[in-house]
């Protein structure tokens, strides 16, 4: 499961526990429909340089398998990145229609705005992908990978330790009770507030990749400044070598042209 589809899961899993706790506690059989979608498999690929005594000719054909391991890293990466915008487009809405079904509107708006989040995050993560150097994606795709994990230790431990404690303290109260619908509000907001703080992670991991977008473009910009300056100097010495040439050139001897009889 990658970044985005591990964000929303772990909401899912909250809304799922709380209606888990309701089918036990009344005895009713309710089924809980839980969706799992594999990450991306890697593939693999393999590269046949041949032997030659030519030394430039070993040079440029390694160079070559270079550039291609290069190319089929990066495009993986897409693929894979493309692949998670899926899984979590999924997720949310399997998330969202849980939250309905319950009628945790304020879960479900929270999940509406993470999920707005997540594909501005999904945009930039493509956009580096597709520009950067492989070093600046490999450590975007470093930070994405921590991000994820800390994401996931934060959602576990809400739903392990926290909201087993709320559902026991809601357990406590009559069902259908005053005190039992307020508390039942008052877990309905906890979890909201647990989607909202994975919100503000994502937009502090988008501040980030602001940060390495900036730096995507000022090296693009240099370069292309730097082939500005090349092509000019490069035309300025033309200038003057043909300057030169003309300047070298000798004056043809003018030829007086005989007056016609009168």
């Amino acid at each position: 499961m990658g970044l985005f589809s591990s964000i929303v899961s772990g909401i899912g899993s909250a809304i799922s526990k709380v209606k888990s706790f309701f089918s036990s506690s009344s005895g009713s059989a309710v089924s809980s429909a839980v969706a799992s979608y594999a990450g991306g498999s890697s593939s693999s690929h393999t590269y046949t340089t041949t032997t030659t005594y030519d030394p430039d000719r070993v040079k440029a054909a390694q160079v070559d398998k270079e550039r291609a391991e290069i190319e089929n890293e990066r495009i993986e990466l897409m693929r894979r990145a493309q692949l998670d915008i899926i899984e979590a487009q999924k997720e949310s809405r399997i998330a969202q229609e849980q939250a309905r079904a319950e009628g945790f509107m304020r879960i479900s708006e929270a999940i509406t705005a993470m999920q707005e989040k997540i594909d501005e995050l999904a945009q930039r993560r493509l956009a580096i992908i597709e520009g950067g150097t492989l070093q600046a994606v490999r450590e975007a795709e470093e930070f994405y990978a921590e991000l994820t994990a800390e994401i996931k230790r934060d959602n576990d431990l809400y739903t392990a330790e926290k909201l087993p404690a709320l559902l026991e303290i809601l357990g406590r109260y009559e069902e259908g009770s005053p005190a039992h619908n307020l508390y039942m509000k008052k877990i309905e907001e906890d979890i909201a507030l647990q989607a909202m703080h994975t919100t503000r992670q994502l937009e502090s991991a988008m501040k980030r990749q602001d940060r390495i977008i900036d730096g995507i473009m000022t090296a693009k910009n240099e370069i292309m400044t730097q082939t500005g300056n090349i092509t000019a100097g490069i035309l300025d010495t033309l200038r003057e070598k043909i300057a030169g040439l003309d300047a070298n050139i000798p004056e043809l001897p003018t030829k007086e042209i005989p007056a016609l009889p009168a």
